[in-house]
C-alpha cells in the first residue's frame, strides 16, 4: 500500500514513529512535512514579526502549504492519505483530495482547541475515519461531524526504548518535561519538582526552564539540559533513573503520555499522576499514582529503597507494552478499521 503520510518529526516523534511502524509492515511511505519548509519558512518568520495581523500572515502561509499538499497527494497518488495533526493543511483542501476517492485517516495527538482549532475542525468534516488520543476530545468531535471517531492512545518504540546493560541508576528521580512560559503547565510542572524534598538526587530535563528560575532559584541546581535531549540520550537517563516522573499536560482530559509506555519499554519504574486511560490500557495499580506534591515526596520515600519491587515492576511493565502497546499495535489498528 502506498501511503501519504503528513505531520512532523519534531512532535514526540509521532509521525516518525508511525511512519516507521507502517514500513514494518511492507508499506511504502511518503512523508510531507505539515509547516513550510526552505524560504517560505524564513518569509514567514520575517512577517509575523513585522505585521500587525498575524492571522493573515498565518492563513496565507497554510493556503501556501496546504497547496503544496494537495499537489503532493495527487502527484503520489495514495491508497490511504494519512495526516497527523496538521490544523496547518486546510479543510477546502482535504476536500479536493477526496477526489481522488481514496480513505483519509486524521490522527488527533493534540487538544482541538485553542489556536489552529477552527482549521481543524472543518478538516474533519472530510475525514473517512478520524482517531483521538483523548475521549474527550472525540466526545467533542463526535458532537459535530458523522465520521467515526475511534479512541486511540499514543504508543512507543521498542527500537528507541530498550533496557541498557549494567547501566548505572546513578539519580534517584529523574523528571523529563518542557516547561513552557505561557501555560499553566509550566508553572505546575516547575513547582511540582520545586517541591521535592532536596534529600533526594533529582535530575531535570527539557525545554523552558531557564524562565522558572527568576521563581524557583533552586532548580538551577537540578536541571542538567535546558533543551530537548535525543531520543537515545533519553533512553539512556530512563536506565539511569531509580524512578521516572510523569506528570500530564492538563489539557489531556483522559489521555495517557507516550512517556508512560516509553519508561515501561526502557524497563524504568514510573510514578504518575492519574488519567482514566490508565485503567483502560494498563492493570489496575501497576503504578504508583499521587495527586500532590505530598503523595510525590511520600511515594519516592516508600519506593527508593524497594529496588526488588520496582524491579519487579518494571519488568512486567515491559511484557505488557511490548505485548500490547507499540506503535505497530496502533497502525495495524489504523488499518483493521478501514
Amino acid at each position: 500500500m502506498k501511503i501519504h503520510l503528513t505531520g512532523t518529526y519534531w512532535h514526540g516523534g509521532i509521525t516518525e514513529n508511525i511512519e516507521s511502524a507502517f514500513k514494518s509492515l511492507g508499506h511504502e511511505v511518503f512523508f510531507f512535512n505539515k509547516y513550510p519548509q526552505g524560504f517560505s519558512k524564513i518569509f514567514k518568520s520575517l512577517a509575523l514579526k513585522t505585521s500587525r495581523k498575524p492571522y493573515e500572515i498565518e492563513y496565507y502561509f497554510c493556503r501556501k502549504r496546504s497547496k503544496e499538499w494537495l499537489d503532493s497527494v495527487q502527484d503520489y497518488k495514495p491508497d490511504l492519505i494519512f495526516i497527523d495533526d496538521a490544523p496547518s493543511i486546510l479543510a477546502e483542501f482535504i476536500k479536493e483530495a477526496r477526489k481522488l476517492y481514496k480513505p483519509i485517516v486524521y490522527y488527533v495527538t493534540s487538544p482541538p482547541y485553542g489556536s489552529g482549532a477552527k482549521d481543524q475542525f472543518l478538516s474533519f468534516k472530510y475525514a473517512d475515519h478520524i482517531f483521538s488520543i483523548d475521549t474527550k476530545w472525540a466526545d467533542l468531535i463526535s458532537a459535530i461531524y458523522d465520521a467515526p471517531v475511534h479512541h486511540l492512545p499514543l504508543g512507543s518504540n521498542p527500537k528507541h526504548f530498550y533496557p541498557l546493560a549494567n547501566e548505572e541508576k546513578k539519580f534517584d528521580v529523574v523528571y523529563v518535561a518542557s516547561v513552557p512560559e505561557q501555560s499553566p503547565d509550566g508553572l505546575i510542572r516547575a513547582q511540582l519538582i520545586n517541591n521535592i524534598y532536596a534529600q533526594y538526587k533529582v535530575v531535570v530535563f527539557g525545554n523552558g526552564w531557564r524562565y522558572w528560575y527568576r521563581y524557583f532559584p533552586e532548580l538551577k541546581n537540578c536541571v542538567l539540559s535546558e533543551s530537548a535531549i535525543s531520543i537515545s540520550d533519553l533512553n539512556k537517563v530512563y536506565n539511569q533513573a531509580k524512578m521516572i516522573i510523569n506528570f500530564h499536560s492538563t489539557s489531556h482530559d483522559e489521555s495517557i503520555s507516550s512517556r508512560i509506555f516509553e519508561v515501561a519499554l526502557s524497563g524504568g519504574f514510573i510514578l504518575t499522576d492519574y488519567r482514566k486511560d490508565l485503567d483502560k490500557f494498563l492493570p489496575a495499580n501497576l503504578f504508583p499514582l499521587f495527586k500532590t506534591s505530598k503523595d510525590l515526596n511520600r511515594l519516592i520515600g516508600e519506593w527508593l529503597p524497594k529496588e526488588k519491587e520496582r524491579n519487579l515492576i518494571s519488568k512486567k511493565a515491559r511484557k505488557l507494552v511490548l505485548a500490547n502497546h507499540t506503535w505497530k499495535h496502533r497502525v495495524e489498528e489504523i488499518l483493521n478499521s478501514l
